[in-house]
């Protein structure tokens, strides 16, 4: 039976399109392989003709994350980001799922059984060889806090050297020479350059890193837990005694100034503590941090895989975000 909504039927925009039914069926369902060009034509003449349905014809965007960060949904930097991605599809007419991925294989999967338009990977766990083995599929692919070198995917990503250079430089204007640095695993590529910009920083003005005052804490670690045992690790452990602590992110930041505090150390009096992301808005004292702009990320994102889904982007893209300085609490200068 022909398909009727309305006084307009499929065989009357495949006519209009000069293309088959079964073309106008996949374009409208959203199921089976169709150029992103044929299909966008075919929804555009539908909605002029006044199908009924065209306008709502299965669109659909996925966002995917390793299963072992399916709590950071909710998280204040991963969530912000997510929440920009979804916001601004639907406000272009797509729905939105979300999906969790645990190995290369169960990434395939996802995708294979899923009919989305593109997809948004988000965060450092997804691996070269996972994005590589995703591209003979021909899905149109963003990744977000992650890049690939030498791979052609495009990311947005943060200025994670950068920022980590002005906090370096922020703390050695400060009077600070005796810096130690805690962090996360070096699998992040993202919590990597934090590290190499702080070396960077640290050589430019000839002042050597004592590698016993920096805590590299294992994978799966870059939370407030980090922060304690990284701290513990430093200070007690090792007996280090820096003025200043260069943390991956916020939430480590955090732990080290509670390690402070279990210690009997004031902040910023006895040390003073720098994180990454500006996240925590109640930490006692007000962190000094890097703002990352979260939303920004999301919505750049999110145009990206729409350009990539319509075909208008003809080069390989990486969106780098850049970080602000926010000065506030838990740094001051050495005495």
């Amino acid at each position: 039976m022909e398909e009727r909504r309305g006084s307009v039927t499929i065989v009357d925009i495949a006519h209009r399109a000069k293309v088959a039914p079964s073309t106008v069926s996949r374009a409208l369902s959203g199921k089976g392989r169709i150029a992103q060009t044929t299909r966008d034509r075919i929804l555009r003449i539908a909605q002029e003709m006044g199908y009924e349905g065209a306008a709502t014809a299965h669109r659909a965007i996925g966002i995917l994350y390793n299963r072992r960060l399916r709590y950071l949904i909710g998280d204040a930097f991963y969530g912000t980001i997510m929440e920009s991605v979804e916001r601004t599809f639907r406000e272009w007419g797509y729905r939105v799922f979300f999906s969790t991925f645990e190995s290369e294989r169960t990434l395939r999967d996802v995708l294979e059984q899923n009919s989305h338009d593109g997809f948004i990977l988000v965060g450092g766990d997804v691996t070269a060889e996972a994005v590589r083995s995703l591209q003979p599929m021909g899905t149109p692919v963003v990744l977000v806090d992650n890049e690939l070198p030498d791979d052609p995917t495009p990311a947005v990503v943060t200025a994670n050297a950068e920022g980590s250079r002005t906090l370096a430089r922020h703390l050695l204007s400060l009077g600070h020479k005796q810096i130690a640095y805690v962090g996360g695993p070096m699998s992040h590529i993202s919590l990597r350059q934090r590290v190499e910009g702080f070396r960077e920083v640290m050589a430019q003005a000839g002042v050597p890193v004592d590698e016993e005052a920096v805590v590299y804490m294992p994978e799966g670690h870059f939370g407030f837990d980090t922060g304690v045992n990284g701290f513990h690790e430093l200070w007690v452990r090792r007996g280090k005694r820096p003025t200043a602590v260069m943390c991956s992110n916020d939430l480590v930041a955090l732990g080290v100034m509670q390690a402070c505090e279990d210690l009997d150390l004031r902040v910023p009096g006895d040390i003073s503590v720098v994180g990454f992301d500006d996240v925590i808005q109640n930490a006692r004292p007000a962190l000094t941090t890097m703002k990352i702009h979260c939303s920004q990320m999301g919505v750049q994102a999110a145009k990206l895989l729409y350009d990539l889904i319509r075909g208008e982007l003809s080069t390989p893209a990486k969106i780098v975000i850049y970080p602000e300085l926010r000065i506030r609490e838990s740094t001051a200068a050495l005495e």
